[in-house]
């Protein structure tokens, strides 16, 4: 608190079908459990003043659930975690980077704003740069079409073969330097802003700071 420090609950890591959370209601009890867990959570974080908590939505489970009933689920889920984000005077936010449609991260923008439209739950839209890229996504004209709320910064790595793998290095070691800094200037009134990179020390930091302001170290 004496050094302003802003936190927010990521709970993105733990989205994963099983053995943490469950968004679709596929297993009996599974995902009560899933929104029992979110607000534990949640509650010990607001006693550091957190107010913002950041979710993923989910792929589908392999398991024959149907993509009608997958959506309806995750749609019932994104409201009552809502609810209970509301009730902390917390703000929550969604990022972009998977489907129910595919196995890949195919069209996450598009998917992550489409289910958002229809929670009509006022989750906000937190827009991923690392998975846009990876995505193949034209990362300019979603952020256009989209007006995301929130920004996450970091890049994929991208092999000899054109093939993006998620890994969330710093901008300042990629070559989306520039794109990271047109995304930070795409409007004036970013929520948050977040070096979402994978840094090894605080130097990564200070390096993608320098890329985002346009300077050189």
């Amino acid at each position: 608190r004496r050094r302003g420090v802003k936190i927010i609950a990521d709970y993105s890591s733990l989205i994963n079908h099983y053995p943490d959370f469950s968004f679709l209601r596929n297993v009996p009890g599974r995902t009560e459990e899933t929104e029992q867990r979110f607000a534990s959570i949640l509650e010990k974080a607001t006693l550091f003043d957190c107010d913002r908590a950041l979710i993923i939505l989910q792929r589908n489970a392999e398991n024959a659930l149907s993509e009608p009933d997958a959506r309806r689920n995750l749609l019932q889920t994104l409201q009552n975690l809502q609810a209970i984000a509301f009730r902390h005077n917390v703000t929550l936010y969604a990022q972009n980077g998977r489907s129910l449609k595919s196995t890949t991260t195919a069209n996450p923008s598009d998917f992550t704003a489409e289910v958002l439209r229809e929670a009509d739950c006022k989750i906000r839209f937190a827009f991923n740069l690392c998975h846009s890229i990876a995505s193949h996504e034209e990362t300019n004209e979603a952020l256009n079409r989209f007006a995301p709320a929130a920004l996450l910064l970091s890049a994929p790595t991208i092999d000899a073969f054109g093939q993006t793998f998620d890994e969330h290095r710093p901008v300042s070691t990629s070559d989306f330097g520039d794109l990271a800094r047109h995304c930070l200037n795409a409007r004036p009134d970013w929520d948050f802003i977040c070096l979402d990179g994978d840094y090894e020390s605080f130097d990564r930091v200070v390096a993608d700071l320098a890329v985002l302001n346009g300077s050189d170290l």
